[in-house]
C-alpha cells in the first residue's frame, strides 16, 4: 500500500485502520505537535510526535494512525507506504 494526501493549511487526515503488512512508513513535516504518551480512547495508549525536519516516522504496520491539523498556515503533503516481506525466490535471492 502506497499513499499521498495534499492538505491545505488547517488541514487532518483521516485515521487509517490497521492493515496486514510488516512496517508502516511515514515522512514527518516541520511543524507539529509535542511528543507525549498516554491514555487514549478505550484505555489504549496514545503518542503524539513533534514532525522535525528529516524526521521519517517508523511503526508496526497494525498501528492506526492519523494525521491531525497543525494550526498553522502551512501546507502539508503526507506521504506513507507499508513495506511487506517477500520470498526468497521473489526478492531476487539464491540459495
Amino acid at each position: 500500500m502506497a499513499g499521498g494526501l495534499r492538505l491545505p493549511a488547517g488541514g487532518s487526515g483521516q485515521s487509517l485502520p490497521a492493515r496486514p503488512g510488516w512496517l508502516r512508513v511515514g515522512p514527518a513535516t516541520d511543524r507539529g505537535f509535542t511528543a507525549a504518551a498516554g491514555g487514549g480512547e478505550g484505555g489504549w495508549d496514545e503518542r503524539w510526535i513533534r514532525p522535525e525536519p528529516g524526521l521519517v516516522v517508523l511503526m508496526p504496520s497494525h498501528f492506526t494512525h492519523e494525521t491531525v491539523p497543525l494550526g498553522c498556515d502551512q501546507r502539508r503533503i503526507c506521504v506513507a507506504f507499508e513495506l511487506h516481506p517477500a520470498a526468497a525466490d521473489q526478492a531476487g535471492h539464491r540459495p
